[in-house]
Order: structure tokens, then sequence, then C-alpha cells
């Protein structure tokens, strides 16, 4: 995938419009890194730009939620990846 992502607090998620659902799920998942990644930018002509847009809060990526850096770079380099955003 090729995009920028940055972390956002999900305080700060929650502000955008994240759902007290998805909040629940990311603080069960890791109550010590409450943050989700949001798309800064997609580079054009990838497969990343056809089905994500800046603003996009990647939630969850191979069934797996996406709560660190860590989680997210594993996921992320995957051969495919399924997103939930």
């Amino acid at each position: 995938m090729l995009f920028e992502s940055a972390p956002k607090n999900i305080s700060d998620a929650r502000d955008l419009g994240l759902n007290d659902e998805w909040v629940q799920k990311l603080q069960a998942a890791n109550p010590s890194k409450r943050n989700v990644f949001r798309v800064r930018r997609t580079i054009p002509g990838t497969p990343s730009s056809a089905v994500m847009k800046v603003g996009d809060m990647v939630l969850s990526a191979n069934d797996k939620l996406i709560t660190s850096f860590r989680d997210f770079d594993a996921e992320i380099t995957s051969e495919v990846v399924r997103l939930v955003s």
C-alpha cells in the first residue's frame, strides 16, 4: 500500500467521528496504545489511492485491530491487505 499515515489519539479520532463501538474495541485490544492511524496522503495511480481517501482512519487490516505502529507495519506489509477504514 502506498500511502502516508499518522497516529491519532483515540479521543481525537472520536471527535472526528469514530463511533463508540470502535473506540471500545480498540481500547480493549491495547489499553496502553490508544491510537488509530489516519491517512495523510495517497500516491495517485496506486491501488491504495483507489480505495483510501485523505482523512480515512485505518482501524483494522486483515481482520486484526490496528492500535500500534507494530500492528500497522506487520499487516500493511502483507502481500494482500483487507482494510477497514
